[in-house]
Parts: structure tokens; sequence; C-alpha cells
């Protein structure tokens, strides 16, 4: 059972943050920023430099608001619903007239998430999660991943509609169109979260580029078997590059723990930082006899070799082999020389299909199980039909 604290001073959070350029873009328009109570991941949009400008510009005016109004004398901002969405629209505001005063940056525009660990209407403490666009935060509980907030996009809101599936919206190809974000309209919703601070919860923010390439189940494997905050943030980036890299790639980790529970450790803030292993005082003897250590050897081996097996195989997905749509195991560009293996269906031909479904299958389908992508070869062939 999770210890709920009571008092801001018995909360101590550990933050992890890694991110990525991926494989396809030529800058990072993805920001993160953070503080000893506040959050912040932002993926940005516009122009060739508009998107890192507005990304950064939008977590730096979080940041810095927070940090500088007490050392200026002013009312200090609360740490509840309000001063967070104040802090929001002062940003969506920055953003705007930065845009309006430099032509190279019009149109520029960014999705945010945060989350702070504030005060509720009843003085306890809780965080504060707010969001626009379609970054996200997942709550990470008792080995179950929960998504906190909604997206802002095109097919989220096809999908609450009950017009797509969650597997339909994934490889849409307007998947990347918002329906919100700060910097397109200066009366931008921004929707705003409490949620219980629970000893041990964990807490992910992330940019699109994550969860595009990973799915929940590999997300909640990483949560579970991690349990360092930036070593979790990077692994959970360097997979998603790993799975494809299709767009900047940004996580951060937070891990909840009461002072109770490790009275020597403070807020932790690491974003880049190298883990060091400190070794104990005194010498270990070992006597390793020449037989024990080649067989300890060939066993680490053999269980890497089956490991990597594992991995390469790990996922199903549609695509093209021989100008037809086949079902493929394993992921797509393979692994050292384990390769995709193909089923041989003998799905319709590429060319049967439309502009639209040939494109998404040379790009490659990636589903969940053999029966999903089975249902999909099936949706293309009556597609084709039609």
């Amino acid at each position: 059972m999770k210890k709920q604290v009571s008092s801001l001073e018995e909360i101590t959070i550990s933050c992890g943050a890694s991110t990525h350029v991926g494989k396809v873009r030529k800058n990072n328009q993805d920001s993160f920023g953070f503080n000893d109570y506040l959050f912040v991941v932002a993926d940005g949009m516009g122009g060739h430099l508009g998107g890192e400008v507005a990304s950064d510009l939008a977590v730096k005016t979080l940041i810095n608001g927070f940090e500088s109004s007490g050392k200026l004398k002013r009312k200090k901002i609360k740490r509840n619903q309000s001063g967070l969405l104040d802090a929001v629209e002062r940003a969506n505001h920055q953003i705007i007239q930065n845009a309006a005063e430099d032509s190279s940056l019009k149109g520029m525009g960014t999705t945010l998430c945060a989350v702070m660990l504030g005060i509720n209407e009843i003085e306890t403490p809780t965080f504060v999660i707010a969001n626009i666009g379609d970054s996200r935060v997942y709550k990470f509980s008792d080995k179950n991943l929960q998504q906190v907030t909604e997206d802002h996009s095109l097919v989220a809101d096809l999908v609450r509609a009950g017009e797509l599936t969650a597997e339909e919206a994934a490889r849409h190809p307007q998947r990347n169109v918002l329906t919100r974000a700060l910097g397109i309209d200066a009366a931008s919703k921004t929707d705003i979260y409490e949620l219980a601070i629970n000893d041990h919860d964990k807490y992910l923010l992330c940019s699109d580029g994550l969860f595009n390439e990973l799915s929940e189940i590999r997300i909640t494997e990483i949560l579970t078997e991690i349990s360092d905050s930036q070593i979790a943030a990077e692994m959970l980036v360097n997979e998603a590059v790993e799975a494809g890299g299709h767009d900047n790639v940004t996580a951060m980790v937070l891990i909840v723990q009461s002072a109770f529970s490790n009275k020597n450790e403070s807020i932790k803030t690491k974003s880049n930082s190298t883990i060091k292993i400190k070794k104990k005082n005194g010498v270990k003897k070992v006597n390793w006899r020449v037989t024990g250590f080649f067989l300890t050897l060939f066993a680490l081996i053999g269980i890497g070799i089956g490991s990597m097996w594992i991995y390469a195989h790990r996922g199903w997905y549609v695509g093209a082999h021989e100008e037809r749509v086949e079902i493929f195991e394993g992921r797509p560009e393979g692994l050292l020389w384990f390769e995709p293996r193909i089923l041989g269906i003998d799905g319709p031909p590429l060319s049967a299909l439309r502009e639209l479904d040939q494109s998404l299958v040379l790009e490659v389908i990636e589903v969940s199980s053999r029966q999903e992508a089975e249902d999909v070869v099936s949706r293309l062939e009556q597609r084709s039909n039609e």
C-alpha cells in the first residue's frame, strides 16, 4: 500500500530527462526544463528555427516565472491550478509576441505538458498537471500505466468521436495535425488536472516522438524494470530512436519518494548526468577456476544471443515483399543477423491498393499482434475492392 504524503517538506522527487533529435529531423525542436517543484516538456513546430524557439521559450517562461517571482519582490505565483494556468498563458502570449516581432518566426508554436508539486484548495500537497497539444503525461502506479492527459489533435478528436480506432489513429497520415497549441491563438485553452501524491509512483512526461514509436506495453516494461529515473528516461528515448526515430524524442521520468523512505535524499534534478558506481573499501577474494570461468563466459554469451533473438523477433508489422502486402514478425530494421520473418500470407498486390494505403504499407504499419496484422491486411484488401 502506498503512503500518501501530507506536507511538501516530506516529498522528494527524483527526476531524469533525455532528448534526441531522432533519425530523420535535422534539428531538435523539443525542449525540457525543471526546478525543485516544476517539470516541463515542450515539442515545437513551425519554420526552420521557429519550433526550437517556441518550445524553448515556453519552458523558460514557466520555469523562470516561478523562480524569479520571489527575487523581484512581486506577489509570489501560487503553486496551484490558477498559478500554473497563469504561467502557461504568459508563455502563450510571449510566443505570439516574439512571432509578431520577427517575421522569420511567424507561425511558430509548441505543445506543452507540465507537472508541478503544488497545493490544492484545502492546502494539501498535490500534483498539478497542465497540457496543451499532444505531448503527454503518464502516471505509472502498481505496474499500471495510465495516460493522464488527453491529446489535442485531429486524430484524437476522431478517436473520441468513435470515427477512428486507436490503431488507425496511430498510422493516420494526419496524426500530427494539432487542434490546440501555444502560440497559435491568444485564447488557447489549457487542460488542468490534480492528482494525489503517493510514494513510489512514477510519472512520464514525453513528446509524441516517444509514444509514436514505443507501445504502452514496452513503456510499462521499462518503467517496471528500471528504478533509476535517469536510466529509465535514457532507455525510453534510445529505444524510441532505435524503433524508427521518425521525430525528435524527449522523455522525463519522475519518481516520488517521501522523506521517511529516504531521509538523506534531496530532490534530484538530473538531465545528462553520468552514472557512477562507487566501490566499497576492502578486497574481495575471488578464486576462479579456469573451467568455471569459461563455463560462465559461454553461458553469458548464450544468454546474450538468446536475448538479442527475443528482442529482434518481438513485434509484428505489415509491409511489402515482392510487390505484395505481407505480414512480418520482428522489427522492421532487424537486429544484427536477425532479420524479420515473413509469414507468406500472399496478401493483395501493392498496385491494387489506394495510393495512401500503398504509402502506409511501404513505410510499414506496426501492430501489437498477429491477429491485429491480419485485421489490417483484411481492411486493406476490402478498401482495394471498393
